[in-house]
């Protein structure tokens, strides 16, 4: 979501520097400043998100390789039981 908050910052800054050059052209270098701060905000900011999203991707795949890890023994184990009792 933070990511794509700051693609949408970005996206309208843009927009409005290339729709509005007489708008952009009268603004301080104070406020430039200021903006590109805010958009380096945003960007640590996703970058954090998607930091987040890759610790818990590769828990989860962690515990998806032990639950597969669980069903294969069960298999197993039903497979001997299956010779143990033919039907």
């Amino acid at each position: 979501m933070r990511l794509l908050r700051f693609l949408s910052l970005s996206l309208a800054l843009v927009m409005a520097i290339s729709l509005a050059p007489h708008a952009s052209a009268k603004q301080t270098i104070e406020e430039v400043r200021a903006q590109v701060i805010i958009l380096q905000e945003d960007a640590a900011e996703a970058a954090e998100g998607a930091q987040a999203a890759k610790v818990q991707l590769a828990r989860l795949r962690k515990q998806l390789q032990s639950v597969q890890a669980q069903e294969a023994d069960q298999q197993r184990a039903l497979g001997k039981l299956s010779l143990t009792f033919p039907r």
